[in-house]
């Protein structure tokens, strides 16, 4: 009596973020502050996390129909074994982009950090010349 439930439950969890997932990306998209790089970046993470999602939305559909699979050992263990392989497919796509992620992160804080440092640099600068005057 739970599984449906639980089912349900993640029928709607995948909607909800494949509906976020879609708008993040269209906000993304139509944004004039991003370049090329974080648009292609922002692109791959969109399509990561739709198929995600939309795995996760597989599975509770299969979870949904498990009382009318048959009990014939060939029909469940492939059922069972489609289970298993979506499970793993999702749990690859969230490695990969929590590698891609991170790998932004780092991008962006080396950015950051040298952008403090040319600030820092310009403002030793002015501070020297009204210094003199």
């Amino acid at each position: 009596m739970l599984l449906p439930v639980f089912a349900l439950l993640l029928l709607v969890i995948s909607g909800l973020m494949l509906d976020q997932h879609r708008r993040t990306w269209l906000e993304a998209k139509h944004s004039d502050s991003i370049d090329n790089r974080d648009q292609r970046a922002a692109r791959a993470q969109y399509l990561r996390r739709m198929r995600a999602s939309g795995a996760i939305g597989v599975i509770a559909l299969l979870l949904i129909v498990k009382p009318i699979v048959p009990r014939e050992p060939l029909l469940f263990t492939l059922y069972v074994l489609v289970l298993v392989v979506l499970c793993g497919w999702i749990f690859m796509l969230a490695l990969v982009d929590s590698f891609a992620t991170q790998l932004r992160l780092r991008r962006s804080r080396r950015e950051t950090a040298s952008l403090e440092a040319k600030l820092e640099a310009e403002l030793q600068e002015f501070r020297k010349q009204h210094e003199k005057d």
